[in-house]
């Protein structure tokens, strides 16, 4: 699938709403229960879950052989009701932001780009624009009834500059929207890392077993995108924003799918000997979705930030003729005298 197909994927329904939400505490809670169960039927996951509470308990003072009926039963019950208690929490913190959320500003910026029409080209034309804006290029070929000083300095600090001027706003415009795209996928991506983690974590759980060795297999590798940065082009009159770009980093290919995998040697393990093992480890990859969607974030806002700065800076630049790719100055003769129109603009003989 190329990049920009990628980019305009709608977000698939469950991953979005309620259906997300739903599944995802559905999964935790479901994976609660599985690491509950498991550390009280595993004969090697209760008794390090013995272990742990009894350390916890008599600090420094070894386990004697057995325990208590009191100590089995309160060790059971905070089995139930405490060690696990924060699963579902952990999980929650991946609830928002929903992705849709950006469908409103792309659908916004996606009209405004459309407003313009026409196509930008390297060497500042406008072709195939609306009829409106069409009339652009045409007002050159009716200026050549014209002549003067002030016909020359509509066409050439005017009219020029204009038509690589508009290109420019529409190709800011569309950069803005690929930039809300781009940033709208790293939340798809974000969760489905979190569902894939959830069906992957029961799975391990569920292989919890004191007759055989762990499962192997099952590890966890999220991947994301990274936002490596925003390029900016030299903004000059008659050279129009193509080249500004978003630059996609996906694990090396953006065609590799929507939560490519990442090779099996960079992978954490989920599988483990015993319940509250396998718990440390999704709790791990937990982490390490977090850590890495945060770092995505902060390069999406740097992009967006460094996109925002150098339109700020040309704009600081003003209406100077012949150095702004956003404004154009307007032309002599919107500051002449009636006298000086007449002196410097007259009909071609």
């Amino acid at each position: 699938m190329a990049s920009a197909e990628i980019l305009d994927a709608p977000v698939p329904v469950r991953l979005t709403g309620e259906a997300y939400a739903t599944a995802v505490r559905q999964g935790a809670r479901r994976l609660k229960e599985e690491l509950i169960r498991k550390t009280l039927e595993d004969a090697d996951s209760w008794a390090r879950a013995v272990a742990t509470q009894w350390d916890e308990e008599h600090p420094g003072v070894p386990q004697r052989r057995g325990i208590t009926e009191e100590e089995f039963n309160r060790y059971q019950d905070r089995v139930r009701t405490e060690d696990y208690e924060w699963v579902v929490p952990y999980f929650e913190r991946h609830l928002e932001p929903d992705p849709v959320q950006f469908d409103a500003v792309i659908l916004l910026l996606g009209q405004i780009e459309a407003k313009f029409g026409g196509d930008a080209q390297t060497s500042g034309g406008w072709t195939g624009s609306s009829s409106a804006l069409g009339r652009i290029n045409d007002v050159r070929g009716e200026m050549v009834h014209w002549a003067g000083e002030f016909r020359t300095n509509f066409i050439n600090s005017f009219v020029t500059p204009l038509e690589s001027t508009l290109p420019n706003h529409r190709e800011l415009v569309r950069l803005a929207g690929d930039q809300m795209k781009l940033t709208r996928l790293i939340y798809m991506r974000r969760r489905e890392a979190v569902l894939k983690l959830l069906d992957q974590a029961i799975r391990a759980t569920q292989a919890v077993t004191s007759k055989s060795s762990v499962d192997a297999t099952l590890k966890w590798g999220t991947i994301i995108m990274v936002v490596v940065g925003t390029v900016i082009g030299a903004f000059n009159p008659g050279v129009a924003l193509l080249t500004t770009g978003v630059l996609l980093e996906v694990g090396g290919t953006v065609g590799q799918g929507l939560l490519p995998d990442r090779p099996d040697e960079e992978k954490l393990p989920l599988g483990a000997p015993t319940a509250s093992e396998v718990a440390i480890n999704v709790a791990t990859a937990l982490g390490q979705i977090s850590s890495e969607f945060a770092e995505a974030e902060r390069q999406a806002a740097n992009a967006l930030f460094t996109l925002t700065r150098a339109v700020e800076g040309e704009r600081m630049r003003g209406g100077t003729p012949g150095t702004n790719p956003f404004i154009v100055p307007a032309p002599a003769i919107t500051t002449a005298t009636r006298a000086q129109i007449i002196e410097d603009l007259h009909p071609a003989r």
